[in-house]
């Protein structure tokens, strides 16, 4: 009758080590509803399209190793829609627009944007990096000739 005690704390103790999340695992990102500054490192994603008109870029990366999943939705400002100069940024899987800036403005090496639908008017830019891994889905940029330039165009 003394082996079922026995079993109970190996078990309980087990349990209790499966349910703990290991080192590998990943807290859920940080959700972002409305024009920042990102300060800290970490993953984020978009819970709905913002935009400013302030002239100010609508969200401002300050932070190393900072990775904004856009989730299908959109960023737009009359400047820099997204700005940071910090290494290791990625933007990924949604639409940058800027009116008189750069959809995307980012000056860190290591930088990637990847499944990015970029546009902007005549007057602005699609993307000014330093070090950017490009795998952009371009569409609707302009340049500065006016035109519009198709997703295959080698000026992309």
């Amino acid at each position: 009758m003394r082996q079922p005690a026995v079993l109970f704390p190996i078990a309980l103790a087990l349990g209790a080590t499966i349910l703990v999340p290991g080192p590998g695992a990943q807290a859920a990102p940080t959700a972002i509803t409305a024009c920042q500054t990102i300060s800290q490192p970490g993953r984020y994603v978009l819970a709905n399209s913002i935009l400013t008109d302030s002239g100010e870029p609508c969200l401002t990366i300050t932070a190393s190793g900072v990775t904004i999943d856009l989730d299908g939705f959109f960023v737009a400002a009359a400047s820099d829609a997204i700005a940071g100069g910090m290494q290791g940024t990625t933007i990924k899987n949604g639409s940058a627009f800027s009116r008189d800036g750069a959809a995307v403005f980012l000056l860190g090496d290591g930088s990637k944007v990847t499944g990015l639908h970029v546009f902007t008017n005549r007057t602005g830019s699609g993307i000014r990096a330093n070090g950017l891994s490009q795998e952009v889905l371009f569409r609707g940029l302009w340049v500065a000739t006016g035109e519009p330039v198709a997703r295959d165009d080698p000026r992309c």
